[in-house]
């Protein structure tokens, strides 16, 4: 586990994990160039997602998520890696 702030990430390596910007626009970008082919987005309501496309039906599994939700950033960070393994 990695603590990133006041936040837990679990199943994160500690030098994985960078110092996150404050700044939406910093932190999208961030996202975009650790996990090229996910788009990035912030909702009104504060929740963090990452999306994919997926280009065949057998990219749609439960291994191989095309949409992950997180709470806050670093949540999301720890997904994305999660997934890229």
């Amino acid at each position: 586990m990695t603590q990133l702030g006041a936040e837990t990430i679990p199943g994160a390596a500690a030098a994985s994990v960078p110092d996150l910007p404050e700044d939406d626009s910093d932190l999208k970008q961030m996202f975009k160039d650790a996990f090229p082919g996910w788009s990035i987005i912030k909702t009104d309501r504060g929740n963090w997602w990452a999306t994919r496309t997926t280009v065949d039906r057998e990219d749609l599994s439960n291994e191989d998520p095309s949409a992950l939700e997180a709470k806050t950033p670093a949540e999301l960070w720890g997904k994305l890696q999660a997934a890229s393994r």
